[in-house]
């Protein structure tokens, strides 16, 4: 196979690939790994010109789709430099949302995982709760821990919790 053959071969492929999602410049060299460099080159180049890829496009879609999903600010950041995309673009994405909306990502990811718990309980039982034996220091902070280690594996920054859990 010529080398016009190859990169005919190696553009398809790409363009079969970005009709799925977008997709990072270096993710799709990881995938047209099959083909010399010089062709995925061409190929990018190419994609790029067209504007078929785009990495600010690529940026856009995963900081949407993580926020959609629950993930915090570290989270996305670490997972778009994985993916090879410079530190100023990254910057730039995640300066975009401001704090107050990283808190209220944050609030919300809290809430579906641990605010349903006591919101199914009637106001009775929690009373009568707090008059037979309330919850001690020790299993407070314990709880406190617990809620905050999820928050902190889903991405979100220290800042992001402290205002509602104190």
């Amino acid at each position: 196979m010529n080398a016009t053959e190859q990169q005919k071969k190696a553009y398809d492929k790409a363009i079969r690939l970005l009709a799925i999602r977008e997709h990072s410049a270096s993710e799709l060299k990881r995938k047209l790994g099959a083909f010399s460099v010089t062709i995925i080159e061409q190929v990018l180049t190419q994609l790029q010109q067209q504007n078929y890829q785009s990495d600010e496009r690529f940026v856009q879609s995963l900081v949407r789709s993580r926020l959609a999903s629950g993930k915090g600010y570290l989270w996305i950041k670490q997972e778009l430099s994985q993916h090879q995309i410079d530190s100023e673009m990254i910057g730039e994405a995640l300066s975009e949302i401001e704090d107050e909306q990283w808190q209220d990502y944050c609030y919300q990811v809290w809430q579906k995982k641990f605010a349903t718990k006591n919101d199914e309980r009637t106001q009775e039982q929690n009373e009568e709760d707090e008059e037979a034996a309330p919850l001690d220091y020790k299993e407070k902070m314990k709880q406190k821990i617990k809620q905050q280690s999820f928050l902190s594996q889903r991405g979100f920054r220290s800042q992001d919790w402290q205002n509602f859990l104190k």
